[in-house]
């Protein structure tokens, strides 16, 4: 049953990635607490276990995504590598940082980042879409905007996708299409880099016997089953939406995520 419902939470995760380029980590990361809760993991080791897991469940989703990206003819290379590569390394730092100390509080990082989702939640909103909007080449701003994103992707389990398609929409008035395909294609970098950190990091206490690291592999491959077959499945369905349509998925979306985040940092 359990992994039925593990399966089953890839499978939405995976179509929420490939349809609005956000990894799917909102569900991941929910779903993962539930989990880790009740096989009675400790509360200083479970924030990491969460964020491990969710982060590699969302390469899967990144990777399944992009893959169908790339035969549509709508993978951005320069962009991804610009924003992949000073993120990767920022989150396996973060990562790092994490497991090594114990300065890192998640009740204080989910009330900040529920309050920048939901001024991000705002602007989304509040700005006008258009399809005849006029792209703006920003090139140093893609770095800017990656070490935000792996900073934001390392500390929450989340993807880094609904701080980096808001932000790149608004450096460069890209098309929301155009800019979810773009954090579809940085989310894997950032996602393996971590998870090939936490697969090789000796836990404080290990889950079970199939824990490699901090990848609890009964729940992140049910997670990834799912996440493989639903993620190209999203990708075709956005091709056919306009942007106003996006638009407003990924506001509820945004909505939904800030909520999330300020009821779990009191529990």
């Amino acid at each position: 049953m359990i992994v039925g419902a593990l399966v089953l939470s890839g499978l939405l995760g995976g179509f929420l990635a490939g349809l609005l380029g956000v990894g799917g980590g909102v569900i991941f990361v929910f779903v993962l607490s539930i989990y880790f809760h009740a096989t009675g993991v400790s509360d200083d080791e479970i924030p990491r276990y969460i964020i491990s897991n969710s982060i590699f469940a969302t390469f899967f989703a990144g990777l399944s995504s992009s893959v169908r990206n790339i035969r549509a003819g709508n993978f951005y290379a320069k962009e991804v590598l610009l924003t992949a590569i000073p993120g990767a390394i920022i989150s396996v730092v973060i990562a790092w940082s994490i497991t090594a100390y114990s300065w890192y509080s998640k009740q204080h990082f989910t009330i900040f980042f529920a309050f920048l989702i939901l001024f991000f939640f705002y602007r989304l909103l509040r700005k006008k879409v258009s399809d005849t909007d006029k792209e703006i080449p920003r090139t140093f701003g893609f770095s800017l905007i990656g070490l935000l994103s792996g900073l934001v992707s390392s500390l929450s389990g989340l993807g880094g996708g609904v701080v980096m398609i808001p932000m790149i929409k608004e450096l460069t008035n890209m098309k929301i299409q155009k800019a979810a395909s773009i954090s579809l294609g940085v989310i894997p970098v950032f996602a393996m880099s971590m998870s090939i950190f936490y697969l090789l990091t000796i836990p404080g206490v290990s889950q079970n016997a199939y824990t490699v690291g901090y990848i609890d592999l009964q729940a992140a491959l049910p997670l990834a089953a799912g996440v493989i077959i639903a993620a190209p499945f999203g990708v075709k369905f956005a091709q056919k939406l306009s942007q106003r349509v996006i638009k407003v998925m990924f506001a509820v979306v945004f909505g939904i995520v800030a909520l999330k985040l300020i009821y779990s940092s009191f529990l």
